[in-house]
């Protein structure tokens, strides 16, 4: 069974499927080996991880496809990527498509902000007309080579434009080929509206501080995005300022902030069996 084919039976099920935020292969083997049967990738930590820089077209659709390859070959379990708008015109996202299709992705998430975007969260962003998002889902939805790949329409007009507006746009997604929607900087009872209107089709975003819980909300699949590399940001910033601080990691700072031990780690790169191979297959051992 592909990947897509793999995330499609896990989204017949009777709840949410829960999609760890991963952002290299590192995060998504050691989701995999917490236990997690899907993942999410995310453009705000590509940017951040690849570029170090903002959510803002800096990284390519090379950068994305590159970190989305090795997470492929370092899992057994679907990933779902964020592609942005498809890094420019009509022509960029059907290659985008075609591309991430091809490396082994089960699904993309696609946007309908003008590129160059801007964070979700901030003001000035500019969103295709209804018509012209939908030609774009249309032409993505056209390329799939695989009928299981999935392709979720997302959509930020819900503040900018309101939720009956946001609601039209779902509403044409869908019909142009969108597999499902995901509302992003939605109000709650927005979110609740989307799920009921459109049974069955509605991904969410998880994390923060979000009081909403979206297995009762009627989400059909939950995406966490930065979590993880938000978590990694404070743990390795306490780190390094204990470091620069006092030029040397004490025994007090190790039993107040606990880290793993190297074996551990090394269980999660599947080092035993590496090992294993290569004394089977290697000249003197």
């Amino acid at each position: 069974m592909n990947n897509a084919k793999t995330l499609r039976t896990l989204l017949e099920g009777d709840t949410a499927v829960l999609a760890a935020g991963v952002h290299d292969a590192f995060s998504a083997k050691l989701a995999e080996s917490t236990g997690f049967k899907a993942l999410f990738m995310s453009g705000y930590a590509v940017s951040a991880v690849v570029n170090g820089k903002p959510d803002w077209s800096f990284s390519s659709m090379a950068d994305f496809l590159g970190v989305a390859r090795n997470i492929v070959n370092a899992v057994d379990i679907p990933l779902v990527c964020d592609v942005d708008q498809g890094f420019g015109p009509v022509t960029n996202l059907i290659h985008t498509v075609q591309s991430f299709q091809r490396a082994g992705v089960a699904g993309v998430v696609v946007e309908d902000q003008v590129f160059p975007k801007q964070s979700c969260y901030e003001d000035g962003r500019e969103l295709y007309p209804v018509r012209t998002a939908a030609a774009r889902i249309r032409a993505a939805s056209e390329t799939k080579e695989d009928p299981d790949f999935i392709l979720v329409a997302r959509s930020e007009a819900s503040r900018m434009e309101g939720p009956g507006a946001t609601m039209r746009r779902f509403e044409a997604y869908l019909a142009a080929g969108a597999d499902y929607v995901i509302p992003v900087d939605c109000e709650p009872e927005d979110l609740v509206r989307y799920c009921k209107e459109l049974p069955g089709k509605v991904f969410a975003f998880g994390g923060g501080a979000e009081s909403l819980d979206l297995d009762k909300a009627g989400a059909k699949a939950i995406l966490h995005s930065a979590d993880t590399l938000l978590a990694a940001h404070q743990a390795m910033e306490t780190l390094y300022r204990e470091l620069l601080d006092k030029r040397r990691l004490s025994r007090e700072f190790y039993i107040a902030h606990p880290g793993k031990h190297p074996n551990e780690l090394d269980a999660v790169l599947d080092q035993p069996y590496w090992e294993t191979v290569r004394n089977r297959y290697e000249e003197g051992r």
